[in-house]
């Protein structure tokens, strides 16, 4: 996959060149096309429009799926089909030297931008294309970082693609997160509620399900679901739909995460190095922090020993804190944390310098 000619571009200081070559192709209709030379000619210019075209987010997130450009911002594509990348580190330039030299990178990129979909789009029957590095610029990126000229400071306002990324956040916190919508923080806090005033039936039940004898605390969600499907004649129980009803709060909470990540958290990580003021560097590092924590928390393997909210303690007896108090604090822990992340976010953009306004968004509170 490696090159030694070293290639021409607008490079910035961390910038890598992926270079994606066509080889050669079949037309649909080779009877529309004039000399071989022309077609190929106008294929690169067809694909170089038709990359430049790319979400880059749904890019991010399908080499994120096969392990690949974890610590790796993709910056755009050029007029000459060149991949810009750029390591968010040492370490992220350490995976994409090993995952170039491995050659899982040029498998995936080949897969990703070869498919039915763009065949299609460039009216082809096949394409052959080739991917090429050159490897200096990886030595050269390196030295950039250990000499400290990485990462390079830049005014993210004038980045049209970071102030594009900025704004996915922003827009997404604010009308899906802050809004009054499903899934957002005011919905789930009401889910808390109505998991607060049916309290006293959740215990009830989940007394029943363990047994009177039972001094031992539930270990984990997963045990708690094991138990409810080893006992179904409790199902009949009156007080069987409180548990129900925690275990899908307890869904609509993960939901909302998957939803933030996606729509907010996946932007900011598209973001390239040295564009965040310090400030924002530490907020974004407590955001990543709490997102994990979340994740954590709803795991159905978490041990619930660890678990514990105050507040939902002050409520409960000394008897059920031993063996309910973990599992009753996962609902109100979980929420607790989007509403941090969501304070996180608010500080994150106020920290920086691009700003925008609610109206701007198209976002319109009631």
């Amino acid at each position: 996959m490696a090159w030694s000619a070293q290639p021409h571009y607008n490079r910035k200081p961390g910038d890598i060149a992926i270079h994606l070559d066509i080889i050669d192709a079949k037309p649909l209709h080779p009877e529309q096309l004039g000399s071989r030379q022309y077609f190929l000619v106008s294929l690169v210019e067809k694909f170089a429009a038709l990359l430049q075209k790319s979400d880059l987010l749904r890019l991010r997130r399908y080499f994120c799926k096969r392990g690949l450009l974890l610590r790796t911002t993709i910056e755009g594509f050029t007029d000459d089909c060149l991949c810009i990348l750029c390591p968010m580190d040492l370490s992220g330039l350490t995976q994409l030297r090993s995952d170039a030299l491995s050659g899982q990178l040029e498998r995936e990129l080949v897969n990703c931008f070869v498919n039915p979909v763009s065949l299609k789009k460039l009216l082809l029957k096949e394409l052959n294309m080739k991917v090429r590095y050159w490897t200096g610029e990886l030595d050269c990126v390196e030295q950039e970082w250990k000499d400290g000229r990485m990462p390079w400071q830049f005014d993210m306002s004038s980045d049209e693609k970071c102030c594009r990324m900025l704004r996915l956040a922003r827009q997404f916190q604010l009308s899906r997160l802050q809004h009054p919508t499903a899934g957002s923080l005011p919905r789930l806090r009401q889910l808390e509620s109505h998991f607060e005033s049916n309290l006293t039936g959740l215990i009830n039940y989940a007394k029943l399900l363990v047994g009177g004898g039972r001094l031992a605390p539930l270990e984990s969600l997963a045990e708690f679901r094991q138990l409810r499907t080893g006992r179904p004649e409790l199902a009949r129980c009156p007080d069987a739909r409180y548990a129900d009803e925690y275990l899908d709060a307890l869904s609509q909470v993960g939901m909302a995460t998957d939803a933030l990540e996606s729509g907010a958290l996946e932007p900011l990580r598209q973001l390239r190095v040295g564009g965040e003021t310090p400030v924002q560097v530490e907020r974004r590092s407590e955001i990543d922090n709490l997102m994990s924590e979340i994740r954590e928390v709803l795991a159905d393997s978490n041990p619930l020993s660890r678990m514990r909210h105050e507040a939902l303690y002050r409520r409960i007896s000394t008897s059920e804190r031993a063996l309910l108090g973990g599992l009753l604090s996962v609902l109100p822990c979980a929420v607790q944390m989007l509403a941090d992340l969501d304070e996180a976010l608010d500080a994150y953009f106020t920290a920086g310098g691009v700003h925008f306004r609610p109206a701007d968004l198209g976002v319109a509170f009631d």
